[in-house]
């Protein structure tokens, strides 16, 4: 059948996490977008938590910010798959300075997680 996946990983290993599928693209487009923004927000937090008082403004989480202004200039929009959908993609760098890839591909080996109705 096939269906759109979403997940994320560091960069060049395999996904430690869970990766979720969808049949309809619009939704795994919006869940692509919150899970990029949750994880985000979730290693700006945890950095933050560490704050020292000498600490300047570059020592703050800024993993969101940098998310949301790929997502606002359509950065993370790559090549056509089914239907003239596109694959999406980015890698950002987190508080550790790891390399955090986040993907939106279609795979013809994986069937949709729910059915709709």
């Amino acid at each position: 059948m096939g269906a759109w996946v979403i997940g994320h990983n560091l960069a060049g290993y395999l996904p430690e996490s869970d990766t979720y599928a969808f049949q309809n693209y619009s939704e795994a487009e919006s869940a692509f977008r919150d899970m990029c923004r949750e994880y985000a927000d979730a290693d700006d937090a945890l950095n933050d938590m560490l704050a020292d008082e000498f600490w300047s403004d570059d020592d703050y989480g800024t993993m969101r910010a940098i998310v949301d202004s790929i997502l606002a200039d359509g950065d993370h929009v790559g090549f056509p798959g089914p239907n003239g959908n596109p694959h999406c993609g980015m890698i950002v760098v987190d508080s550790d300075d790891r390399r955090i890839s986040f993907w939106l591909v279609w795979s013809d080996d994986r069937d949709p997680d729910q059915e709709e109705d």
